[in-house]
């Protein structure tokens, strides 16, 4: 997996503003793919930084990069929380909502829109959308993450403006010869 790939998906990741990131490689080669998750986690795991299969098939591997410790406290906010326990959360232990969230993913059943906690999107977004997925949103982001925003869009277009340059200076940065590792932000 180039590292590029890595900057492009995960930039606001790596540099601690975020939670967590999703992004997909395709392949058919799923032994190289493991190879190259446990390099990436012998490289970032000092970072605070965890790379996580959560589903594949023959043809893809969808992939999380994620904070534990902010993921941690993330999913111990009250309004996650609520949210976790509606969607069929028994344990709020972080390792047994990440095992809940994988198997969801891996029975095939659509889904689960409550990833969006998992990338550190604000609960009640991640709630509207629950709610009615086709119900228009006040904006919407797609750099460091795509999310529908329901509630406080100006502070979320901040966001995504700070997600969108963070990911060009990695871009730039990598180009001029830093590592991930150098790009990783400790936390």
């Amino acid at each position: 997996m180039p590292e590029r790939y890595l900057v492009d998906q995960c930039a606001p990741t790596l540099a601690g503003m975020k939670t967590g990131s999703l992004f997909t490689i395709h392949g058919k080669d799923p032994e190289r793919i493991h190879s190259e998750i446990r390099r990436i986690n012998r490289t970032l795991s000092g970072k605070g930084l965890l790379l996580l299969p959560l589903h594949s098939t023959s043809a893809f591997c969808l992939l999380y990069l994620y904070r534990p410790k902010q993921l941690d406290q993330d999913l111990k906010q009250p309004k996650c929380t609520k949210l976790l326990r509606k969607c069929g959360y028994s344990s709020l232990r972080t390792t047994t909502c990440l095992v809940h969230l994988i198997r969801r993913l891996r029975e095939g059943s659509g889904f689960p829109h409550e990833i969006g906690l998992f990338l550190g999107y604000p609960p009640e977004d991640v709630q509207g959308f629950m709610e009615d997925p086709h119900c228009p949103s006040k904006c919407r982001g797609c750099t460091g993450g795509c999310w529908k925003v329901y509630h406080e869009p100006e502070k979320a277009q901040v966001l995504f403006e700070k997600y969108a340059s963070c990911t060009r200076s990695y871009q730039k940065r990598l180009l001029c010869g830093a590592s991930i590792e150098q790009l990783a932000v400790a936390g």
